[in-house]
C-alpha cells in the first residue's frame, strides 16, 4: 500500500471508530462528519462540488447533466449539517433541496419504488372523472361507484375486500357492472392476489367504455411487475437481486409494457409505461438496454429539476449497481459517472476505499467478485475513446483524474494555463470548476510555488453553491501546509467561510492570533468566541495559569454554558460559560475553577488544586479532546491536523494524577483520589481517556491493590469495585 494509502487507511479506522464506538457495518442509520480535504481519494460522509470520484455517484451524475442553479451559497439546512459538513460539504439530501426544490417527504424517495398502497389516492381522481363523463351510466350508478370508488381500502393486508358487492344494488347496466368488475380488480390488486387481479383485467381490456379499457390495458403492466418483484425486496426495501425476481411475470410485465405502447403511443399512461419499461428491464437483467433507456429519457428530462433528480436515483438504483454495468454502460455521460466510481477500486490503495465507503455511506457495497470487475485500468479508459467524441473535454477529464487518483502521477496533467495564470469563461460549468480544482490538486501535490496565487484566482471565479467553500479550503490547506495558517485571518484575506477559519482557531493557531481575534471588536462576535474559549483552554492545558486568569477578564458578562469542545463546528452557541458555570465536582469537593486557577498560579504543585483541574477537564467534556496528529501516517494533511502553532507542551489529566500519586507528603484522601481517578482513565474498555503514555495493566493491578489496602479506609477505596 502507498504511503497516502496508508495514511488513509488509518485515519479511515479512528474516524470509523470515533463516530460509532468501533462498530464498523455498512448502514444509513449511521452518520459522522466529513474528512476535511478536498479529496480523500475514497468515499467519505460528504460531497464536494466538483467530479470527485469519492462522491456520491448521484451527485457526479447531477453535476455532468445539470447546471448549477442561480442562486447564493446556500447555508446547511440544520445544525447538525453545519457540524458536519460546513459549507464546503453536503449531502445528497442538501441538493435535492437546492436544485429541485423537492419537499423533504420526496427527497430519500426513489422515483418508482413505492409501494402500490400509495397509488391508491392518486387514482381516485381519474375513475371519478371519468364515472362521471361516461354516458353510458344514470345518474344513480355514477353516485354509487364514486361511493364504492371511496370506499375501497389500500390496506395491503392480502384480504381483498369485497367492495364492488356492497354498491351492486344500485348498478344494473352493463357499463356500471364493469366499473363494479374493475373495482374489484383492483382490490384484488392491492390485495396482493396477481392471479385474479390478472383475470379481471384482462376481461376488463375488452370493455365498450374506453377509458375503462385502456386502463384495464395498463393495470396488466402493474399487475405483472408487482408479481414478479414481490419476493424480491427485503424488510429494509433493498433490492436483494434478480434471482429473486419472478422471471416469467417480469417478461409478462415487459410483454405488457409493448402491447399497452402499440395500441396507446400517446394513452393516458404512456409516460408511465415507459418509465415502468424501466423497471422491467431492471427485473429482467436487460442491463444493456436499461443504459441505453436511461441515457435517451436523461436527455429528454429538463435538467436539475425535480423529475431530473429522481431519475438520478433510480439510474444509481438500478443501473450503477447492476451486474454487468461495467460492460452494459456505453453512453457517455452515464459511463463518465460510472467510470468515476470505478476508480474507487481501481487504486492500489482500493482496500481503504472499500473500507470507508459502505461503512460511511450506508450504500454500494460491490462482492468481490463485483469490486474485480469495477477496477479500470488506463488501457481500459483508453479504449472508450470513441464513446467520448462528441464530449472531448470530459474525456481529457477523466483521463487526468485517472492519472491523479489511480495511478498516482500528477506531473503531467495537461490544464489551462500556465503556472499561476488562466482564462476560463464564466459562469463556470462544474467540468471546467472541476478542472481547474484537478488542477489545483496536482500542484499541491507537486508542491508548486504558484499553487496560492493559483487557488486565489479561483477563488474568484467560484460562485455556484459549494464551489468558494471548497477553493478556500484549497487555500487554507496550502498555508496551513506551508507553516502561515496565520495568514487567514490577516485583514483582506479570502477565506472567508467561517467554519474553515473556526477549525483552524480550534486546532492550530499559537496565543498571539487567538488573542488578537479575541479581542478585535471588528471581527464576528462568534470568531471573538471561539478564539476566546480556545485560547483559555489551552491555557488551561498548557499549565499558564497567569495568562488565563488574566484573559479570563474577556469573558463577556453572561457567557452562555452548554455543548463542550467536541463539537467542532459548534452549533450558534460557542460554550464560554463553562469556564463560568461548568460543572466543578461529583463527589470530590472543588471550588469554581476560577478559584482553582488561582491557587495553581500560586503554587503550581498544589495537589487538591490539581485534582480539581482533573474533575473539570473530565466532568465538561475536556477528556474528548483530541490533539491533532502529529503522525505524517495519519494526519492526512486535513485542515486542523498541522503541528499547533502553541509554543510548549500541553497536559495530559494523567499527568495531572502521576505525581500526586508517589508523593508521600501528600494526605491520604487526596492520594487515594488521585489512584481513584488513575483508575478510571481506563474504564470501562482498557483505554485511557485521560492521554499521556499507555500504562500496563499490571501497573493498574497495583494501583488498585495500593487503593484498596494502603487507604480502604477512604471513600474511594470503598467505591472502588474494578481495574481494566
Amino acid at each position: 500500500m502507498t504511503r497516502r494509502g496508508r495514511k488513509l487507511a488509518a485515519l479511515a479506522t479512528a474516524t470509523l471508530a470515533m463516530a460509532w464506538g468501533g462498530s464498523i457495518k455498512a448502514s444509513s442509520d449511521f452518520s459522522c462528519t466529513a474528512i476535511w480535504l478536498v479529496t480523500t481519494f475514497a468515499p467519505d460522509c460528504a460531497n464536494r462540488a466538483f467530479l470527485d470520484p469519492g462522491n456520491d455517484t448521484r451527485v457526479n451524475l447531477l453535476l455532468l447533466t445539470a447546471p448549477p442553479p442561480p442562486m447564493s451559497e446556500p447555508g446547511p439546512s440544520t445544525q447538525w449539517d453545519q457540524r458536519r459538513y460546513g459549507n464546503t460539504f453536503f449531502s445528497w439530501e442538501h441538493v435535492m433541496a437546492v436544485y429541485g426544490r423537492l419537499p423533504a417527504s420526496e427527497r430519500l424517495a426513489y422515483a418508482d419504488a413505492g409501494s402500490r398502497c400509495d397509488s391508491l389516492p392518486a387514482g381516485n381522481d381519474a375513475f371519478i372523472a371519468a364515472v362521471k363523463a361516461s354516458k353510458l351510466l344514470r345518474v344513480q350508478e355514477r353516485d354509487a361507484l364514486v361511493a364504492a370508488r371511496m370506499a375501497l381500502v389500500a390496506d395491503c393486508t392480502g384480504v381483498s375486500h369485497p367492495i364492488a358487492d356492497r354498491f351492486a344494488a344500485g348498478v344494473t347496466s352493463r357499463t356500471g357492472k364493469a366499473y363494479l368488475a374493475y373495482l374489484a380488480a383492483a382490490g384484488a390488486f392491492y390485495a396482493g392476489d396477481w392471479d385474479k387481479a390478472a383475470r379481471q383485467f384482462a376481461l376488463l381490456s375488452h370493455a365498450r367504455d374506453p377509458w375503462l379499457a385502456e386502463t384495464a390495458h395498463y393495470m396488466a403492466i402493474r399487475v405483472a411487475l408487482n408479481a414478479a418483484q414481490r419476493d424480491s425486496f427485503n424488510d429494509y426495501g433493498d433490492f436483494s437481486g434478480i434471482e429473486h425476481v419472478d422471471q416469467a411475470a417480469a417478461q409478462r410485465g415487459k410483454a405488457a409494457i409493448e402491447a399497452y405502447l402499440e395500441r396507446y403511443p400517446d394513452g393516458l399512461y404512456a409516460d408511465s409505461a415507459r418509465g415502468l419499461l424501466r423497471r422491467a428491464l431492471w427485473l429482467t437483467g436487460d442491463t444493456v438496454a436499461l443504459a441505453r433507456e436511461f441515457e435517451r429519457v436523461l436527455a429528454h428530462t429538463p435538467p436539475g429539476g425535480q423529475e431530473a433528480l429522481l431519475l438520478i436515483q433510480e439510474i444509481d438504483r438500478k443501473l450503477f449497481q447492476a451486474p454487468g454495468a461495467a460492460k452494459a454502460i456505453r453512453t457517455p455521460l452515464l459511463l463518465a459517472a460510472f467510470d468515476l466510481m470505478r476508480m474507487r477500486y481501481s487504486r492500489k490503495a482500493a482496500a481503504v476505499s472499500l473500507m470507508i465507503g459502505p461503512a460511511m455511506t450506508g450504500k454500494y457495497d460491490p462482492s468481490e467478485a463485483d469490486r474485480e470487475e469495477l477496477k479500470l485500468t488506463g488501457d481500459m479508459l483508453e479504449a472508450q475513446q470513441p464513446i467520448f467524441a462528441g464530449h472531448p473535454d470530459l474525456f481529457r477529464y477523466l483521463l487526468a483524474v485517472h492519472a491523479y487518483y489511480v495511478m498516482e502521477a500528477s506531473s503531467w496533467l495537461a490544464m489551462p494555463g500556465e503556472g499561476a495564470s488562466f482564462h476560463v469563461r464564466e459562469p463556470l460549468t462544474p467540468l471546467a470548476f472541476s478542472t481547474l480544482v484537478l488542477r489545483g490538486l496536482a500542484m499541491s501535490s507537486n508542491r508548486d510555488p504558484g499553487e496560492q496565487a493559483y487557488l486565489r484566482q479561483l477563488i474568484g471565479l467560484a460562485h455556484a453553491p459549494f464551489q468558494r467553500p471548497l477553493a478556500e479550503l484549497m487555500l487554507a490547506l496550502a498555508k496551513e501546509r506551508s507553516g502561515h495558517a496565520e495568514e487567514v485571518f490577516a485583514p483582506g484575506s479570502l477565506i472567508t467561510d467561517p467554519v474553515i477559519r473556526e477549525i483552524l482557531l480550534a486546532s492550530v493557531m499559537g496565543p498571539g492570533t487567538l488573542l488578537q481575534v479575541a479581542q478585535d471588536l471588528s471581527r464576528d462576535a462568534h470568531e471573538r468566541e471561539v478564539a476566546l474559549y480556545t485560547l483559555l483552554r489551552r491555557e488551561l492545558d498548557h499549565g499558564q495559569f497567569g495568562e488565563f486568569l488574566s484573559d479570563y477578564r474577556l469573558l463577556p458578562a453572561d457567557p452562555k454554558a452548554g455543548g463542550t469542545f467536541w463539537d467542532v463546528p459548534f452549533d450558534d452557541t460557542v460554550p464560554l460559560g463553562l469556564y463560568v458555570a461548568g460543572t466543578w465536582s461529583d463527589g470530590f469537593e472543588c471550588p469554581q475553577l476560577v478559584v482553582t486557577v488561582r491557587h495553581l498560579a500560586s503554587r503550581p504543585g498544589d495537589p487538591a488544586a490539581r485534582l480539581c483541574l482533573g474533575d473539570f477537564w473530565r466532568l465538561n467534556g475536556f477528556d474528548r479532546l483530541a490533539e491533532p496528529s502529529q503522525d505524517p501516517e495519519t494526519s492526512l494533511d486535513a485542515l486542523g491536523s498541522s503541528a499547533s502553532h502553541y509554543p510548549g507542551k500541553s497536559m495530559s489529566r494523567a499527568s495531572l494524577y502521576d505525581g500526586i500519586m508517589v508523593d508521600r507528603r501528600v494526605p491520604s484522601p487526596l492520594r487515594a483520589y488521585a489512584l481513584f481517578r488513575a483508575i478510571h482513565c481506563y474504564a470501562p474498555n482498557g483505554r485511557s481517556d485521560c492521554g499521556g503514555p499507555p500504562v500496563s495493566l499490571a501497573q493498574r493491578r497495583i494501583w488498585f491493590v495500593t487503593l484498596k489496602q494502603t487507604y480502604r479506609d477512604t471513600v474511594w477505596a470503598q467505591r472502588a469495585r474494578y481495574y481494566w
